[in-house]
């Protein structure tokens, strides 16, 4: 709680290095990716993207990630 009051009141600073970037195609990728997070990928625009979160079979959260539209 600390932590998010000083962010939110001051400033935070996220390394993202340590991220990565996957591609996806074909025909039904958005589909496919959609049956993995439980958020609507199939309806977000081009050029948009969507914060997502991969989840365990029992709900619990394994890792966060953003998924983008590319045209």
């Amino acid at each position: 709680l600390k932590e998010h009051l000083h962010t939110r009141e001051q400033a935070g600073l996220f390394d993202v290095s340590h991220m990565g970037q996957i591609l996806l195609r074909g025909e039904n990728a958005a589909r496919a990716l959609e049956s993995l997070v439980p958020v609507d990928i199939l309806d977000l625009p081009i050029g948009t993207q969507r914060y997502a979160l991969f989840t365990d079979e029992n709900g619990g959260i394994l890792d966060d990630l953003m998924v983008a539209r590319l045209a």
